[in-house]
């Protein structure tokens, strides 16, 4: 059953085209996810993101970090996303802003990054879609 919900999440997120999965990991403690999804859109809005899937993973140690899958473009143009996203002085920023962080350009497989955030919303964790779905 479990397996299912997350294949149907998975399906659901990928559903939509993204372009960057990125994680955000904070230098101190933190424990209030939705603060801290509203923030993290914030700085994808300023590097022109019009949606994100923010997902929330707790850590016992860390408090909390999170797993985004953000999209820069409404079009499926990826060389204009190639283009136009500088993958470098986002990261800057998110290391500034937050601490560790990772952002990368989903190149193939969609769904297996799709699955790997659907996980978290099926164990039960914050989770956020920012900006229009459709």
């Amino acid at each position: 059953m479990v397996n299912e919900i997350l294949h149907e999440y998975a399906d659901f997120i990928a559903s939509r085209p993204w372009d960057l999965y990125s994680t955000i990991t904070f230098r101190q403690k933190r424990s209030d996810s939705i603060y801290w999804m509203d923030k993290i859109w914030s700085v994808m809005e300023k590097f022109d993101a019009v949606r994100a899937f923010i997902a929330c993973e707790p850590h016992q140690i860390e408090g909390i970090h999170f797993h985004v899958l953000s999209a820069h473009s409404n079009f499926d143009n990826k060389a204009e996303i190639k283009a136009r996203v500088n993958t470098s002085a986002l990261w800057k920023y998110c290391f500034k802003a937050f601490g560790r962080s990772t952002i990368e350009k989903i190149r193939d497989d969609q769904l297996a990054v799709s699955r790997y955030c659907a996980k978290y919303v099926v164990k039960g964790n914050n989770f956020d879609f920012k900006g229009p779905l459709w």
